[in-house]
């Protein structure tokens, strides 16, 4: 049987919400600017990409990320929203 592990408090969210590096916040601070921007209220597009890239939009707004430790360097398609790179 393994021990439990004390976080002292580090974790509960009465600590958490005073500290705006916290985890808590970290969390937060992502689902808001979604609610703000209505994210989920339009349909979700999984658009082609490069190896490495998850890309994807929802209305009018466009993600683009790389989720893994392998660089990519890639521009948004040219039928993207976003402006062009400069």
């Amino acid at each position: 049987m393994v021990a439990p592990v004390s976080c002292n408090g580090t974790y509960a969210a009465d600590i958490q919400r005073a500290t705006p590096d916290s985890t808590l916040h970290f969390y937060r601070s992502p689902l808001r600017l979604g609610r703000r921007h209505r994210l989920g209220a339009a349909n979700l597009r999984w658009l082609l990409s490069r190896a490495n890239v998850l890309d994807l939009t929802n209305g009018a707004i466009g993600v683009m990320t790389n989720p893994t430790r392998t660089r990519s360097l890639c521009r948004p398609p040219a039928t993207s929203r976003s402006p062009p790179p400069r």
